[in-house]
């Protein structure tokens, strides 16, 4: 972590259940844990093994915070099952929309969006995305 970098924690998906409910606190207590670990250390080289209590050390790894207190900036990856992408494409399909109320994709992109495109066209005669194929 020298100068201005940063320090990612990536895990493995939570599921919406009581169990990915609990992993997720887990996984969030783990994360402050390391931070609180790396704090009191700024401008010292933290070798992994200080940190075994959250995870396997690598040999000969060291760590150098370079700035406390350290600023978080959680990120959220949303993921899609790929047995799913079909069902998500249909959902999305180039479809005709003029006169009626737009459908689906036009929906779910902002109103009346051009193919292909985020811009909004009030003249726009369908919406969405083309063929899985072309995507």
């Amino acid at each position: 972590m020298p100068g201005h970098s940063n320090m990612e924690f990536v895990t493995d998906a939570f599921p919406e259940t009581p169990d990915g409910g609990e992993a997720l606190a887990k996984a969030a207590v783990n994360i402050a844990g390391i931070i609180q670990a790396l704090t009191p250390q700024v401008d010292q080289e933290v070798p992994s093994t200080a940190l075994a209590t959250y995870g396997t050390p690598v040999a000969n790894r060291f760590l150098l915070p370079k700035s406390a207190p350290f600023n978080g900036k959680p990120q959220v990856t949303a993921g899609l099952r790929l047995d799913k992408l079909d069902d998500f494409f249909e959902a999305i399909e180039l479809r005709q929309q003029a006169p009626a109320v737009a459908p689906n994709a036009a929906v779910i992109f902002g109103g009346h969006t051009g193919p292909n495109t985020p811009t909004r066209d009030a003249t726009t005669q369908s919406s969405g995305v083309g063929p899985v194929t072309t995507a």
